[in-house]
């Protein structure tokens, strides 16, 4: 709690105009980052979704194909049929075990055929489908059942989301320091009348002189308002100086006028005086 109290202190302490940068910039950063959690959730789901819906999509081609044309283990590799050059097909037993691949050679198994759910099988996301072989048309149908399996790396859509991810987390960057110069531009701005004011304002303490006009702002808002309330204060202050002044001079006149007045009675007297004392002193 004391931190917190220091923190606000501390920040109370800085310019205005940087307060204002700050919390434009941290506004800004919260909603970008709202937005971006929001964006990126949504995208990322649809991204998988997307990508189970290939499996599937892949994986029910596959099984299609091999409905009409099905080929005994050693006989033939699956043909390619996917857009996918990552892509991994199996045709597999209930158990598992590979019939054909897409691949030369010995193939691993992608594990026991699951046609309810994506499975994930070594780094592989596989989508299983029931192969419905037509005995008509297929050259040499399977006793047993078989699927058709079909698996890509799950780096396929993992990389693609940490690619979004850090697209977001740039833009949210980006974003914020673009808010933050923005705000910087708008303070500045937003000062400039103030700070001639400031500027007028410390001539007139300095020179002691109420008769300066003050800098009025083009735009009429609260900083054009306190010009002009700064404006008839000084206008008031010099009035009342003026008016201090003339009584003042006004003072000295009663002063000078008084003093002439009352020399020539002081100086009658001070000679009636000075004859009275030579006679009571002549008489003595």
């Amino acid at each position: 709690m004391k931190r917190l109290r220091d923190l606000y202190s501390r920040s109370r302490r800085l310019p205005v105009r940087v307060r204002i940068a700050l919390v434009s910039a941290a506004l800004t950063a919260v909603i970008l980052i709202g937005f971006a959690a929001v964006v990126g959730r949504l995208v990322s789901n649809r991204l998988h979704d997307d990508f189970e819906k290939e499996l599937r999509t892949q994986a029910g081609a596959v099984a299609t194909y091999f409905s009409a044309e099905f080929r005994q283990p050693g006989e033939t590799t699956i043909p390619d049929i996917t857009p996918s050059p990552d892509a991994e097909i199996r045709v597999a037993h209930a158990d598992g075990s590979v019939v054909a691949s897409n691949e030369e050679g010995p193939a691993s198994s992608l594990g026991p055929p699951d046609t309810n759910a994506i499975v994930a099988v070594g780094g592989l996301e596989v989508a299983s489908r029931l192969i419905s072989i037509n005995p008509n048309l297929a050259s040499n149908p399977p006793q047993a059942p078989v699927y058709a399996q079909y698996a890509r790396p799950q780096t396929a859509v993992t990389n693609t989301v940490e690619r979004l991810w850090l697209f977001l987390a740039g833009g949210v960057a980006i974003g914020t320091v673009l808010a933050g110069l923005a705000g910087t531009a708008v303070a500045n701005r937003a000062m400039r009348p103030i700070a001639a004011l400031t500027a007028t304002a410390r001539d007139i303490a300095t020179t002691r002189d109420p008769s300066r006009r003050v800098p009025q702002p083009e735009s009429d808002d609260e900083v054009a308002e306190l010009a002009r309330t700064l404006e008839d204060m000084l206008r008031e202050l010099d009035a009342a100086r003026t008016e201090t002044e003339a009584t003042i001079e006004r003072q000295r006149e009663f002063a000078a006028d008084a003093s002439h007045e009352l020399r020539t009675p002081l100086t009658s007297i001070l000679a009636n005086l000075e004859l009275l004392e030579h006679e009571l002193e002549d008489g003595i």
